[in-house]
């Protein structure tokens, strides 16, 4: 998983993986903490990799940071391997 965005760099060394998990909670404070537009940018550089990328992995609750977050990327055109979500119940 790329925790926040200081992991979408190109500094980044990645081998003998094939599926790469976006950012941990972005819509929480205390956690990645990224806009949707902040996480789409930020996103790019992960597809980059040319690993099979799953989505900004949210809280159970962040279903409008969610639907941003693949608004803004629908517009550029990007692909979404897998969604990923955490659920604490």
């Amino acid at each position: 998983m790329a925790w926040g965005s200081g992991a979408a760099n190109d500094h980044a060394t990645i081998s003998n993986i094939s599926h790469l998990l976006a950012f941990n909670e972005p819509d929480n404070s205390h956690e990645s903490n990224l806009y949707p537009y902040q996480a789409r940018d930020e996103y790019e550089e992960l597809l980059m990799t040319g690993l099979r990328l799953g989505s900004p992995a949210t809280t159970e609750s962040a279903h409008g940071w969610r639907n941003d977050f693949v608004e803004t990327i629908h517009g550029e055109e990007y692909r979404m391997d897998f969604v990923a979500v955490h659920w604490y119940d």
